[in-house]
């Protein structure tokens, strides 16, 4: 199976204070399953790492974000999908209409969907709970 893994999920993987981190770091680096996530993703875990520095989690977001862009580079761990709003933005849109999510959030499913239109069976890593409820409603298996 291939998963797309957003940022919550993402993210908790890194930091080692989240109650599910270390199940998240087992799932996403230690099975051999395929992952995939979006540009996105880099942007908004880099705003969570810069969080976690001000909040006194962590001391530097740096060599956070530098682990993080080497997983979502070429020959990383997760295959980093372009954020191409031209073919994103439409189905983010409708999944607006749909769903009570934020426009991030749409994306990362809108993402995920365009993923699956290869006819690969893809599941769907979050950690947040309104997303979790969108992607199973749009026929994902929520991991």
């Amino acid at each position: 199976m291939r998963l797309y893994v957003d940022t919550s999920a993402l993210g908790r993987a890194y930091l080692v204070d989240e109650p599910d981190g270390e199940e998240l770091r087992s799932l996403i680096f230690g099975s051999v399953d395929q992952f995939a996530t979006s540009e996105l993703t880099l942007l908004e875990i880099a705003s969570a790492f810069h969080r976690a520095v001000r909040a006194g989690r962590i001391p530097a977001a740096d060599p956070f974000i530098t682990i993080a862009d080497a997983d979502c580079s070429a020959g990383g761990r997760l295959a980093t999908l372009p954020l191409d709003l031209a073919v994103l933005a439409r189905p983010a849109r409708q999944l607006l209409e749909s769903h009570p999510l934020g426009a991030a959030d749409a994306i990362h499913l809108a993402t995920a969907i365009a993923l699956r239109s290869d006819g690969v069976e893809t599941g769907f890593v979050t950690r947040d709970r309104r997303q979790a409820e969108a992607a199973r409603a749009e026929g994902f298996e929520v991991i």
